[in-house]
């Protein structure tokens, strides 16, 4: 058991308080939606560009809730005839600036890119052992075309929509 954060033998059981949900999800399907002024932050590194969409920060979120009760799904829909086999994407569950963030790939399934992690741990997550915080990203990536605005230009035209949807259990107060 981990000391300090409501989950001890000889401690206060939070858990029983673990029973509100924060189920949502941050839908943009719009070009409006999708590149406006702050919704897709590019960056390069080396010869790839990368596209990142990031949904507002989670807070309150249990940490002694069940792990396999947390999961965050990513998915984006794109131009089926015009986006390139090189595009690849990844989500991100950033729960600490220290350790790593749990990550999946989120690859072609169809229609649309998809990807989802499960048994998300909350408890690096939290400053007081009770709430977490966490944010969630969709970076997408592909070999550049030379340019920023040329590659703005495409990735505006293979994205077409990007979700990212996730299931939590919050601190009752």
């Amino acid at each position: 058991m981990l000391a300090g954060l409501g989950c001890t033998d000889t401690g206060p059981d939070i858990s029983k308080d673990c029973t509100a949900r924060n189920d949502g999800e941050f839908n943009l399907q719009t070009p409006a939606e999708l590149f406006g002024s702050t919704q897709a932050i590019a960056g390069l590194s080396g010869n790839v560009r990368s596209f990142t969409w990031v949904a507002p920060l989670l807070g309150d979120l249990c940490v002694a809730a069940p792990e396999s009760g947390n999961s965050v799904t990513f998915q984006f829909t794109y131009d089926v005839q015009n986006t390139p086999e090189t595009l690849t994407a990844q989500g991100r569950v950033i729960t600490s600036v220290i350790l790593q963030p749990y990550s999946v790939a989120v690859v072609r399934a169809g229609i649309f890119y998809h990807g989802t992690v499960d048994n998300i741990g909350l408890a690096q997550a939290s400053s007081d052992g009770k709430h977490a915080l966490v944010s969630l990203e969709l970076r997408v990536s592909f070999p550049t075309l030379g340019s920023l605005a040329a590659d703005q230009a495409a990735i505006r035209s293979w994205v077409t929509g990007v979700t990212i949807a996730w299931h939590f259990q919050t601190l009752t107060p």
